[in-house]
């Protein structure tokens, strides 16, 4: 069926998209793509992951409808051990009892403690902690539903976490990290791996001491996340790296946080003051801490900053996530079969309309 639709209309029966059933049609001059899939997001319109509310997290699925994004992944940051662990809890619970009508949530992006203090960027540094299996164990007794997990690789001593994290199912993804081309190589022998907001918080392009960034761009078996709002990358950066790195093996992500939708003001993103001013969001130090980015926003700005084509884009906001995260038997595409997560753009890219499994849940 391809996954940019320009007219006529989308069958969909029992929530999934069908040769006959319910008609959604696409207006003149509209196109319709598979939903948003968000891997990487703390939260928005005054919702953290980390507040272990239900209601929030099903506000948040409401609102972020209006970006265009269907499915997403709470992220957690690193935090006291029981507060981490009231938020798996609550998103356990959401996904068992609360997950109907909204943008559905598929599992957590378990970002931290396991990071290194070199590259803590908006992580609180004194709950920091080494990668460790019994700890991850203590998680997981709290929620069958971690799916991503951000560590320091360079910490995990003879690549035990990675190894089990493999064993369970779980994708590893490099971030906050010092680690150098030769560990990421090394554990490459083990898994393939994803690179979390690449260039921000990591080791980067060196000549004499490669470090994350250089193995990003060389290895096919690493899959990176992207913020494309242009404050995180500079957008001549972003062109270069769809350029070398290719469509196929980029995801871009929000990482959002609560003041996504706000006002400027302070928030909180866990347990720190956040800044936001404008289109970034700050500590006081100047560290970003996180973004109040939209997927729809970046989703049109992957298009203007590389000149990339809608299919290409779509690649990059909706079928690689679903690939890597092993659900693309359900998401992704407008394929016969998949679930009717589908957006309705305007001329203009904007979003009108948003369909959850055939349900429209938004209009503009």
């Amino acid at each position: 069926m391809g996954n940019v639709i320009r007219r006529g209309c989308i069958y969909t029966k029992y929530g999934a998209i069908s040769k006959y059933g319910e008609k959604i049609e696409i207006p003149k001059n509209c196109i319709a793509i598979p939903g948003f899939i968000d891997i990487h997001t703390h939260g928005g319109y005054n919702i953290d992951t980390m507040d272990g509310s239900l209601d929030g997290i099903k506000k948040w699925s409401y609102e972020i409808l209006k970006e265009g994004t269907t499915s997403f992944y709470p992220t957690t940051v690193t935090e006291r051990t029981d507060n981490i662990i009231k938020a798996l809890r609550n998103i356990e619970e959401y996904i068992k009892k609360n997950n109907t009508i909204g943008a559905e949530v598929l599992g957590v992006h378990l970002e931290g403690p396991f990071l290194n203090e070199k590259f803590n960027g908006a992580q609180d540094i004194k709950y920091l902690k080494n990668p460790s299996i019994e700890q991850f164990k203590n998680f997981e007794e709290n929620s069958d539903d971690i799916k991503i997990v951000t560590y320091a690789i360079e910490n995990d001593k003879d690549l035990r976490f990675t190894k089990y994290l493999k064993q369970k199912g779980i994708i590893s993804s490099i971030g906050h990290s010092n680690a150098n081309f030769k560990e990421i190589e090394e554990a490459l022998s083990i898994r393939d791996l994803n690179i979390t907001h690449f260039y921000n918080a990591c080791s980067g392009y060196h000549h004499r001491t490669p470090g994350i960034v250089n193995a990003g761009l060389y290895f096919d078996n690493i899959m990176i996340e992207l913020i494309a709002d242009g404050i995180h990358v500079d957008r001549s950066v972003i062109r270069e790296t769809v350029k070398l790195k290719g469509v196929n093996k980029i995801i871009l992500i929000t990482d959002s946080m609560r003041a996504k939708g706000l006002d400027d003001g302070v928030y909180k993103l866990g347990p720190l003051d956040v800044i936001k001013k404008g289109n970034s969001a700050r500590l006081k130090n100047g560290n970003l801490g996180g973004s109040i980015l939209s997927m729809n926003e970046a989703f049109k700005n992957i298009i203007e900053y590389t000149n990339c084509s809608l299919e290409e884009a779509v690649l990059m906001t909706s079928t690689n996530a679903s690939i890597r995260m092993k659900i693309n038997n359900k998401k992704g595409s407008l394929d016969l079969g998949k679930d009717a997560d589908i957006v309705i753009l305007d001329e203009n890219l904007n979003v009108l309309k948003t369909y959850c499994k055939g349900i429209l849940c938004y209009e503009k």
